[in-house]
């Protein structure tokens, strides 16, 4: 976190969430405490979006994977 964005865009005000239980960890609880930042959690306003987006997802993989397997020396 510390090399990767605060060394390179400064330390945010606010960090948004998705609920993942690696946010809640204590050493990342500690780092924003240390850091005075505020997180905040998404919630899902738009259930039908986020399937859409999943599938989408879905579809990406596949393609990548047949890419991989198939030019697997690139």
């Amino acid at each position: 976190m510390e090399e990767n964005i605060l060394s390179r865009f400064g330390c945010p005000f606010k960090i948004i969430t998705n609920n993942a239980q690696v946010f809640k960890y204590a050493k990342f609880t500690n780092f924003y405490h240390k850091c005075n930042i505020i997180i905040g959690h998404s919630t899902t306003y738009y259930p039908q979006g986020n399937g859409l987006v999943e599938s989408s997802n879905k579809t990406l993989v596949r393609v990548l994977k047949k890419t991989i397997t198939e030019n697997q020396r690139n």
